[in-house]
């Protein structure tokens, strides 16, 4: 089997001949993985590597008429500005201050000029970033669609989660404008990608490390009819849901799976109420899970053993029969990770016989 008839297979409940492994990593991780494996490519690595890589392709955008000075970087879709900061081994970015924090009436919201315009999207340029991938037998998956993280992109998280409590006509009115927006675009971009895209990116984070960010009565009313909108307009264009959030969001798991997503991913099993086994008894014939291997501790940290246990644990909770399963990093593998353990968690599930 190819890479993505693999990973369609797992998605559509049919056999396969082992369960897909995917990975996430920082570009540091991925500079390092091209020196191990002498490539300068990322589809020639990922066949090097033998995984079943769901391959991002970008939705390109690009503010016309904005003049942007030596010194500044561009603002983000949403109209914040960016910059990279140094933390240990890797270089991350990390906003410069919320646009919309001072903002608190409708005409204000109304009148912020950094909205983005339909027109700013270069879709066909989109469109290029996924045929390249497809047509290498890689599954493939893009867009960015979201609703929590692109408020707290304009109000800043401590904004918003007051603005939740205190202000919650102010939020639908942001969050409708964004979700107009977001389906306006997939109705004009999804036609344009039959074929070639195969998972639509939604990320809403909404878990921390011990437990959700907001209360599931708060979630259920702004963010599940949105949600629930989304996915039916993904799943009209014959497309397939694939979900992020990362921590402790077990409370809200059989209400994503109503909303209409395909795949859960990153699956962070450290947090409370995330242990494998007793997710894949809920929801293993619901939803398929992608990741789950600890980027935490184990993979960072532990030994090769550590990582087979791991990986092992994982293949025979989620991994069940074969099926409702792509193992996978449970986020970005980081600055420093030991080549070692990417390698065994990549050969741990190649080498898997039952």
């Amino acid at each position: 089997m190819t890479p993505r008839e693999r990973v369609l297979a797992i998605l559509n409940r049919e056999q396969v001949d082992r369960i897909p492994v995917d990975f996430w990593c920082t570009a540091e991780v991925l500079n390092d993985l091209f020196d191990y494996f002498g490539v300068t490519e990322q589809l020639a690595l990922f066949k090097a590597m033998q995984v079943d890589k769901i391959v991002a392709g970008g939705i390109f955008f690009e503010r016309k008429g904005e003049i942007v000075s030596d010194n500044e970087f561009p603002r983000g879709m949403y109209g914040n500005r960016f910059r990279m900061v140094k933390s240990g081994l890797a270089i991350y970015s990390e906003s410069i201050g919320y646009p919309m924090q001072d903002i608190s009436c409708r005409q204000a919201i109304d009148d912020y000029q950094w909205w983005p315009k339909f027109e700013d999207f270069d879709l066909e340029k989109s469109v290029e970033s996924f045929v390249k991938p497809h047509q290498a037998g890689f599954a493939t998956y893009g867009m960015w669609n979201s609703f929590l993280e692109n408020y707290n992109s304009l109000r800043g998280i401590e904004n918003a989660l007051l603005d939740l409590a205190m202000e919650p006509e102010m939020v639908d009115y942001v969050l409708d404008k964004i979700e107009d927006l977001q389906l306006r675009i997939l109705d004009a971009f999804l036609p344009k990608v039959r074929g070639v895209l195969d998972l639509v990116y939604v990320s809403d984070d909404m878990g921390s490390q011990n437990s959700l960010l907001i209360s599931p009565e708060m979630w259920q009313k702004h963010f599940s009819p949105r949600m629930k909108r989304i996915c039916d307009k993904i799943h009209s264009h014959g497309m397939k849901v694939f979900y992020h959030s990362d921590g402790a969001i077990a409370p809200i798991i059989g209400k994503l799976i109503e909303c209409g997503i395909d795949i859960l991913n990153p699956i962070q099993h450290i947090c409370p109420g995330m242990s494998p086994g007793a997710l894949k008894d809920r929801f293993g014939d619901k939803v398929v899970f992608h990741g789950g291997v600890d980027t935490q501790n184990i993979m960072p940290f532990g030994s090769t053993d550590d990582v087979k246990k791991e990986v092992n644990m994982l293949l025979d909770t989620f991994g069940r029969n074969r099926a409702g399963y792509i193992c996978a990093s449970c986020h970005n593998l980081q600055a420093g990770t030991p080549m070692e353990n990417i390698i065994t968690m990549v050969e741990t599930v190649l080498n898997r016989k039952a």
